[in-house]
């Protein structure tokens, strides 16, 4: 999932895209530009340092920047918005979180049980895992 922010909270704006750069018809957290944006002329690129830079991480995310040297790396953050926030569409969180796949070592250790959150300040929709320890091993979507 690509996402792309313009402008500052609390008027920023905020558009998905599937890659390489399919328009995503749903929103979180800010609202949608008007109209689709053009992709960055380092779309590629960005796409192949985020995957690089994510290998071997069940779920990351990578902040990128494109530049007129490349791409520049902004932050990796494994609980955006604190795992707080959702898509404005729940069909979007239950199809990115069954892209996300548990380590087998993990999933030995937390024998998923359920997928209903265990309290309100950790909701995430379909991507959150809830385990039978009690324990959230991560709140944030996949």
């Amino acid at each position: 999932m690509i996402m792309v922010d313009i402008g500052k909270p609390p008027a920023m704006r905020r558009n998905l895209y599937y890659p390489p750069w399919e328009p995503v018809s749903q929103t979180i957290g800010y609202l949608p530009t008007e109209g689709s944006l053009e992709p960055p002329p380092d779309l590629s690129a960005m796409i192949g340092l985020a995957e690089d830079v994510a290998r071997g991480i069940d779920f990351v995310r990578v902040d990128l920047y494109s530049t007129p040297h490349g791409p520049l790396i902004g932050e990796l953050t494994m609980t955006p918005g604190a795992g707080s926030r959702r898509f404005s569409d729940k069909r979007l969180d239950r199809f990115l979180g069954k892209k996300w796949k548990l380590p087998k070592e993990l999933k030995r250790k937390y024998h998923a049980c359920s997928l209903r959150p265990i309290s309100d300040r950790c909701r995430t929709g379909a991507a959150e895992m809830m385990f039978c320890n009690g324990h959230t091993l991560h709140c944030a979507r996949g």
